[in-house]
């Protein structure tokens, strides 16, 4: 079972005043395209990569509707890796158990976060988001010794080089490891075989009969919740404690001040719109991983399946979020399969 007992919720408050600043400037421009200049030149560019392995593919051409099985299986299969989806009634209290044990433990003390003003957070949080991403680039936005570099690229290198169906096979490959996972998960024949649309209908149908635990806070207020929680860990992940207290925004300001009086090499908008995009496309390893598994034949039974609404997905998601979010905030395992839980 899975549940928040063994949280020290109360270690929060004394970690997170309610009175923390988080009025920074906003994140410069320049930062941002630090961060996409590498994967927009042509030697890196996601989409150029994908383009080539995709156009030595043969495979059927492909319309999948939004919320396909294809698009919903890596949630489910995410979902499946903590709750148990083959076993009904178990899921259900499973799934009550996590929302009691979130609502008495964790929301009494820890819910007044969720009353942060989230624009000046946000704003901190992608500066944060910031500073870990040019780290892995190796660069240490506060050593403030960083130089533009002198690049100058023709308009059309930024436009995004895959047609829309190369594209939307990419993000059904990258699917289809999921789908296989789903298919050990219910115990069904193998991709391709007679009976696994039949079977995977069934498990699904009986996925949309499991509600959503009852919890005293709004769905809304929840996702509130686990944004600002996210945030929080990013900004602790950047920054360390003294993000939290805000002991530590001088020189945070002083890094954004730094960046922002940089020079652009190019005009900025297309490039970071550029990135956008790219960031948006699956990873070259998932598509590769995916293809190594395709055949045609394999298609045509997951085509037909009609994807019913599986209401309790959100909740499970958002929680399993949360379970992250707090152990970088508290520095302890929040979710605990506790023995001695009242709610087992």
């Amino acid at each position: 079972m899975v549940c928040f007992c063994t949280t020290p919720a109360a270690a929060i408050p004394s970690r997170i005043s309610s009175s923390f600043s988080m009025a920074l400037p906003q994140v410069p421009l320049q930062m941002q395209l630090a961060l996409a200049l590498p994967a927009i030149t042509p030697e890196n560019r996601l989409d150029m990569q994908l383009g080539a392995f995709m156009s030595n593919l043969t495979l059927p051409t492909l319309s999948m509707p939004s919320g396909g099985l294809f698009q919903i299986a890596p949630m489910l299969a995410l979902v499946g890796g903590t709750f148990p989806l083959m076993d009904l009634p178990a899921l259900e209290l499973s799934l009550q158990q996590m929302g009691d044990t979130m609502m008495t433990n964790v929301w009494p003390l820890a819910g007044w976060l969720a009353s942060l003003k989230m624009a000046p957070l946000l704003n901190f949080a992608l500066a944060a988001r910031m500073v870990l991403d040019l780290r892995a680039l190796g660069i240490d936005p506060l050593e403030m010794s960083y130089t533009m570099p002198r690049v100058s690229y023709p308009g059309h290198h930024f436009r995004m080089s895959m047609p829309r169906p190369q594209l939307a096979m990419a993000r059904i490959l990258m699917g289809l490891p999921s789908l296989f996972s789903l298919t050990e998960t219910f115990q069904l024949p193998t991709l391709g075989e007679d009976g696994v649309a039949r079977g995977m209908t069934s498990a699904l149908m009986g996925l949309a009969g499991i509600k959503p635990p009852q919890l005293g806070i709004s769905l809304p207020q929840l996702s509130k919740f686990a944004l600002v929680l996210s945030s929080l860990a990013t900004i602790k992940l950047a920054f360390g404690d003294i993000g939290l207290s805000g002991a530590g925004l001088a020189p945070i300001r002083a890094m954004m001040r730094f960046w922002g009086g940089l020079p652009f090499p190019m005009p900025p908008m297309p490039a970071l719109d550029l990135q956008m995009q790219l960031d948006a496309l699956p990873s070259m390893e998932s598509v590769q991983l995916g293809a190594g598994m395709a055949t045609p034949a394999l298609f045509a039974p997951m085509m037909g399946i009609s994807m019913p609404q599986i209401s309790f997905l959100p909740v499970a998601n958002l929680m399993l979020g949360l379970s992250a979010s707090l152990k970088i905030v508290l520095d302890m395992e929040p979710l605990d399969a506790c023995s001695l839980c009242p709610f087992s």
